[in-house]
C-alpha cells in the first residue's frame, strides 16, 4: 500500500513538472519573464524531489554512477577555476546545475515506469500547447519576430534564441505526428497532422537549419517505421547515435572549407547564416580543449563567468568538464540507451524512441540539452517516457505496464 501511495505521488509530481514545462513555453511566448524564471527554477526542485523519492525506493548502480559523474564534473570545475584564478560565483555554477539536472532526469526516466494515465495527460498537454502556439501566432503575427527587443526576420515566440524556440517546436511537432500516426478517427488524425505541419512551419520560420533538418529526418523515420513492424537498435547503431553530435562536428570542421561541401549544403545558406557559421566557435572550443583536456576550460572560454554554450552538446561537455567527465557521460547514456532500445520490439515504442533520437540529434547544432535551455530536457526525455508505455491500439483502454531498466 505504501509503495502504491509513493507511485501515485510520483505520478502527480511528474504531471506538475510537465505542467511547469508547458507553462514555461506559454509564459515565454507571452513575455512573462518572471513567471518563466519561477517555473524554470521550480523544475529543478521537482526533478530533485522525484529523484530522491526514486533513490529512497531503490538505489541502484545507475544512481551511484550518476553521483560519481557529477562529483567528477564539479571537481573539474573547481580545479580549473583554481588553476585559472577564477572566482566561483552563482552564475559560474548555473551551467553546472543545468547539466546536473539533465543527467538526474535521464536517470529518473531510465528507472521509471509510465502508465496510461500519464501518457494521455502528456498528449493532451502537448496538444493544448500546440493549439495555444498556433492561436498566439495568428493573433500576434509579426510581433513574435522579435529578439532582444529588436525586430528580426526569425520567428522567436519570445525566446531569446530562435534556435531554442525551434527545439521546443520540434519536440511538440514530432509528438503531434506520432499521435496522428496512432489515431484511428479521421478528424482527430487530421487535427494532429495539421498541428504537426504548423509546428514544422514555425521551425522553418525560425530559420534553424539544424532543427528543420531533424524534423525532415524524423518524418522519414516515421514513414520508414510505419512500413515495418519495428526497428532493431544494436550496439553499433546506439554507439553512433550517442556519439553523433561529436562525429558531426569532426566531419563539419574537416569538410566545411571543401567546395563540394558548400555546394551540397548551399540550400541552407541564407542572409546572415552562412555554412561556416559554426567553424570559428568550434575551432576555438578545440583550442581550449587541447590546452586543458582533463579539466576542461569552463572559466577561460567564458571569460570567467562560466556562462556559455558552444552550439554542440558534446563539444560543450568536453570543453566544460574535460575528457574524463565526457567519457563518463557517454558511458552513462550509451549503456542505458542500449538496454532501453534492446527492449523495444513494437512499432509504437519505436515511434517514440525515434522521436527521442531526433530530439537528441538536435545536439549536433545546439547545446541546450545539457547547458540549460529552459528545461528542454523535459521534452527531449518525454519521448523516452512515452516509449515505455505499452499500447496495442488507440481503441484499447487497458494498457499493461512493462518494466524496463532495473539498473
Amino acid at each position: 500500500k505504501k509503495g502504491m501511495q509513493i507511485s501515485r505521488l510520483n505520478e502527480i509530481l511528474f504531471k506538475i513538472l510537465y505542467l511547469a514545462a508547458a507553462g514555461i513555453i506559454i509564459s515565454q511566448t507571452l513575455e512573462l519573464d518572471q513567471i518563466t524564471s519561477l517555473l524554470f527554477s521550480g523544475t529543478f526542485i521537482l526533478v530533485l524531489v522525484i529523484w530522491l523519492i526514486s533513490v529512497y525506493l531503490h538505489l541502484n548502480r545507475g544512481d551511484v554512477f550518476l553521483l560519481f559523474t557529477l562529483a567528477v564534473a564539479f571537481l573539474c570545475i573547481c580545479l580549473e577555476s583554481t588553476m585559472t584564478h577564477t572566482t566561483i560565483t552563482g552564475g559560474y555554477l548555473k551551467k553546472f546545475a543545468c547539466f546536473a539536472c539533465t543527467m538526474i532526469f535521464f536517470q529518473i526516466v531510465f528507472k521509471m515506469k509510465c502508465n496510461e494515465r500519464f501518457r494521455l495527460f502528456y498528449h493532451r498537454l502537448n496538444l493544448t500547447v500546440a493549439m495555444a502556439l498556433v492561436a498566439v501566432f495568428l493573433m500576434k503575427g509579426k510581433v513574435l519576430y522579435v529578439m532582444n527587443g529588436i525586430a528580426v526576420r526569425y520567428l522567436t515566440f519570445g525566446f531569446t534564441n530562435p534556435n531554442l524556440a525551434a527545439m521546443f517546436l520540434s519536440c511538440i511537432g514530432m509528438t503531434e505526428y506520432i499521435e496522428a500516426f496512432q489515431k484511428t478517427k479521421k478528424n482527430v488524425r487530421l487535427l494532429h497532422i495539421f498541428l504537426g505541419i504548423m509546428m514544422t512551419y514555425f521551425v522553418y520560420e525560425t530559420e534553424s537549419r539544424n532543427c528543420l533538418l531533424i524534423m525532415l529526418l524524423f518524418v522519414a523515420m516515421l514513414i520508414y517505421t510505419g512500413l515495418k513492424q519495428g526497428v532493431h537498435f544494436g550496439k553499433k547503431m546506439t554507439f553512433i547515435i550517442v556519439l553523433w553530435p561529436l562525429i558531426f562536428a569532426a566531419i563539419y570542421l574537416y569538410a566545411v572549407d571543401q567546395s563540394w561541401f558548400k555546394e551540397m549544403f548551399s540550400f541552407l545558406v541564407s542572409e546572415g547564416k552562412d555554412i561556416e557559421s559554426r567553424e570559428s566557435i568550434w575551432k576555438l572550443a578545440l583550442q581550449e580543449l587541447i590546452r586543458s583536456p582533463i579539466f576542461g576550460a569552463y572559466g577561460e572560454i567564458s571569460g570567467g563567468t562560466g556562462e556559455f554554450q558552444l552550439h554542440n552538446t558534446h563539444l560543450d561537455l568536453l570543453v566544460s568538464y574535460g575528457v574524463v567527465t565526457f567519457i563518463m557521460v557517454f558511458r552513462f547514456l550509451y549503456k542505458n540507451l542500449y538496454l532501453f532500445a534492446s527492449r523495444i520490439n513494437e512499432k509504437t515504442f519505436t515511434l517514440y524512441f525515434n522521436g527521442f533520437i531526433a530530439a537528441y540529434l538536435m545536439g549536433m547544432g545546439e547545446a541546450a540539452l545539457f547547458s540549460g535551455g529552459l528545461a528542454i530536457h523535459l521534452f527531449v526525455c518525454g519521448f523516452l517516457i512515452l516509449s515505455k508505455t505499452e499500447m496495442k491500439n488507440d481503441a484499447q483502454k487497458r494498457i499493461t505496464e512493462r518494466k524496463v531498466l532495473s539498473e
